[in-house]
């Protein structure tokens, strides 16, 4: 607990049971630890822009009673406002005032809760910060993914924007978005490869990596129950999208590895994956499960694969199954290799190495027993959240030292101490 507590607000599109992904999951994350550090936290986000998606809802998280989730309900227009012209029409005063009191107004996912011009509420005397969980300050589409086939390395937005059967954000080549920029005192980014991007594009933007937190550490305590899988399994956990790579999984691993694969998740590639894994008896397509349910399963699994084809800015579902001492096989794509800096995994790059360190964990015991120790010391729930939110104050420190707001910046130097002490 802190003496001296502080003033959050989190403005962010999606929020637990309101949110599906793992993005709203750091969110919450982040949110819960600060009040279960005697911070004032509030949460605004959009329920109806879930409701206008798809996916299930992410239930069993657990809540710190002090923080206040608060709900806006900004209706339809408010989130085609937000969308077509990057401003909160119809809701800014709302938003204004919930975020008044804030010592620290941290934008994540503002996209359909008032997108830049959301930013720009800010009063000049209040700290902004901004999380980049994912890639919408430079891509319309979010996931820097090309016509939704390849990872993107050539602006071609409008077309690509239509193709994923959106409208054109014309705000996007106004002066909107370099104001929302300059008022972001800093942001954050869970990756050196995510912080890269956006310092190519943004240069005079303060950028710094905050990587992910593992899971709580009551949360990984509370995972139980028996083996839902007969049998040793790799598992994939996330949405059925292309980006995510799992219709390639399972084309790649068509003839059977030697362990069997499970998959869990839910989106718009489902019945195309179940068409391809039908009459593969080593592939079982499980749907969409409770979160605690995908603990259990990375807990029993061998590894736990992420397959992404495209641009992850992290790779958080890695980081819970790490927590709890299961290694990791990533793509070597993007930030998914930062994961394991410290060990706890393996990397590939195409369907034969992939089989291949599949073939190594069913060959070498000691492998495997290795990498699990390496996979929990890595992303260790007590040590992690120590250091994450250490990290976090100490950054919010030093941008509020480049603002001149010294009693802030001393504050938040108060929080980053206690917060060291664990």
């Amino acid at each position: 607990m802190t003496e001296r507590p502080l003033r959050f607000v989190h403005v962010t599109t999606f929020f637990p049971p309101d949110a599906f992904g793992g993005d709203a999951v750091q969110v919450h994350r982040l949110v819960m630890g600060l009040g279960a550090r005697g911070h004032d936290v509030r949460v605004v986000h959009s329920p109806e822009a879930f409701e206008a998606g798809h996916g299930g809802r992410t239930e069993g998280l657990l809540r710190e009673p002090g923080v206040d989730v608060v709900p806006v309900m900004i209706g339809r227009r408010g989130l085609m406002s937000s969308y077509l012209t990057g401003r909160p029409v119809g809701f800014s005063s709302d938003l204004q005032t919930l975020i008044r009191d804030a010592d620290v107004v941290h934008f994540h996912n503002p996209s359909l809760i008032g997108g830049p011009g959301a930013v720009l509420l800010a009063g000049d005397e209040q700290l902004v910060a901004y999380t980049a969980h994912e890639h919408w300050l430079l891509c319309p589409t979010h996931v820097l993914f090309r016509y939704s086939r390849e990872p993107c390395e050539k602006r071609t937005c409008v077309r690509c924007t239509l193709q994923h059967r959106r409208p054109p954000q014309l705000w996007r080549w106004t002066s909107l978005l370099p104001r929302a920029l300059d008022r972001i005192d800093v942001l954050l980014t869970p990756s050196e490869f995510t912080a890269r991007r956006h310092r190519d594009m943004y240069p005079n933007t303060p950028t710094e990596v905050l990587r992910h937190a593992p899971p709580e550490p009551a949360h990984v305590a509370a995972v139980d129950g028996g083996r839902r899988h007969p049998r040793d399994f790799i598992l994939f956990a996330g949405r059925i999208e292309p980006i995510k790579g799992a219709l390639w999984l399972v084309e790649a691993l068509r003839e059977d590895p030697g362990l069997d694969v499970v998959i869990a998740g839910d989106g718009t590639q489902v019945d195309a994956l179940q068409k391809a894994a039908d009459g593969l008896a080593h592939i079982h397509v499980i749907g969409k499960v409770p979160h605690g349910e995908v603990l259990r399963l990375a807990r029993d699994a061998r590894a736990l694969v992420i397959p992404s084809v495209g641009y992850e800015t992290s790779g958080g579902v890695g980081l819970e199954a790490m927590a709890l001492g299961t290694p990791v096989l990533v793509r070597d794509l993007g930030a998914l290799p930062e994961l394991i800096l410290r060990g706890g995994g393996l990397v590939f790059s195409d369907a034969t190495e992939l089989r291949t360190a599949i073939r190594r964990l069913v060959d070498e015991p000691a492998l495997v027993a290795r990498l699990s120790r390496e996979a929990a010391v890595s992303a260790d729930p007590a040590a992690g959240d120590v250091a994450y939110f250490t990290r976090y104050f100490e950054l919010l420190a030093e941008a509020a030292t480049r603002r001149g707001n010294r009693d802030l910046a001393v504050r938040l130097e108060d929080a980053a101490r206690v917060a060291a002490e664990g």
